[in-house]
Parts: C-alpha cells; structure tokens; sequence
C-alpha cells in the first residue's frame, strides 16, 4: 500500500477489509499489518471491517468506508473476495488512481482491475510453492523427521525453512503488477 501511494512518506487514511473478524488467519495478518504501518507515521488505519467472505458485501463495505472517509487513500482486501468487491467499488466511485486498493487475491481474479489501473499491486503466496511445501511437511511428518519443537526444516528444492509458533513459513511472496500478471493463468 505504501508504495502504491508513493511518495518518502505515504501520506492518508487507509482501511482494512477482512473475511471476518474472527478469522484466526486474517487476524495474524492484520497483527503484522499494524506492525508494519508503524513504519510510515503518516499512514492511519482508520477501521478493520469484516466481509464474510462475501464479494457484495466487500463491495458494500468498501463503498461506505469511502463515504465515511471521503479523503481515505487505500483499501485493504486480505482476502479472495474481500479484494476484487473493494476494488469493483473504487472503479464504480471514479476513484481508480485516487483511493488505492491492494491485498490477496488470484491473478485472474484481478487482471482486469491491474489493466485498468484500478489497482496497482495483487500479493499472493507462491501457489506451487506452497503445494511443495505442504507435500513435503506431511511427508516429514509422517516418517519422523519433522519433529516437535524444531526451528528450521529442509524443505527440498525450497531449501531450509523458519519455523514459528508451530507454523512452516513460506517466504517470498508473489506480487502481480501490470507488467507480469499476464503471465500466470490462475
């Protein structure tokens, strides 16, 4: 979102919409969120809004947060059809360019709001990473080589792996942008 506004020092109200709020994932994420914003004093988060995984809904919520914030710079959609709604309500409002909407969602989902210009970046995790990782976790699991408490996992071709909390990370993420959303059909 950040360099979606632009500028040293991304200036605005931003706006987070959710799958729900009570969605334990979603929740972690908007705790690193939070975390993250703290870098750029200038940008306030002004509201967590639920959608329910509800692409009207998102589209709804995201319409009114635009009239109870007229001046809002950026919308959050963490979710698959949290993003695509609040990006269909910028581009009805006129806003595309004005108000910047980013989050997670499938590149097809959201290739014709890239092309327009209604949104400038799409984040996803690696999809076929993700598949490899979670195949070769279970198979660690299952013959015992993942064990309890470890803090790193060789995760073949994706090399060694953080652990926290129980949870294998990934890593690097996917971000679709005009210039290389063409290339993935998903």
């Amino acid at each position: 979102m950040a360099k979606d506004i632009g500028g040293a020092e991304p200036t605005g109200k931003v706006a987070i919409i959710t799958a729900t709020l009570t969605a334990a994932n979603q929740n972690e994420w908007i705790t690193h969120m939070k975390e993250r914003l703290k870098k750029y004093p200038k940008l306030e988060l002004v509201a967590i809004k639920p959608s329910n995984e509800d692409q009207k809904l998102a589209f709804q919520v995201a319409q009114d947060l635009m009239k109870a914030y007229p001046d809002i710079k950026g919308l959050f959609g963490i979710s698959s059809v949290a993003f695509p709604g609040a990006a269909e309500a910028v581009k009805q409002a006129g806003k595309s360019g004005k108000v910047f909407v980013t989050g997670l969602s499938t590149p097809n989902d959201m290739r014709p709001y890239v092309m327009d210009g209604t949104v400038r970046s799409v984040v996803l995790w690696n999809t076929k990473d993700l598949g490899y990782l979670t195949t070769y976790a279970a198979k660690a699991l299952a013959n015992g080589t993942l064990k309890p408490g470890a803090t790193t996992f060789e995760a073949g071709r994706l090399g060694a792996k953080k652990i926290e909390n129980d949870n294998i990370l990934l890593g690097d993420i996917l971000v679709f942008t005009r210039d290389n959303i063409g290339q993935y059909d998903f």
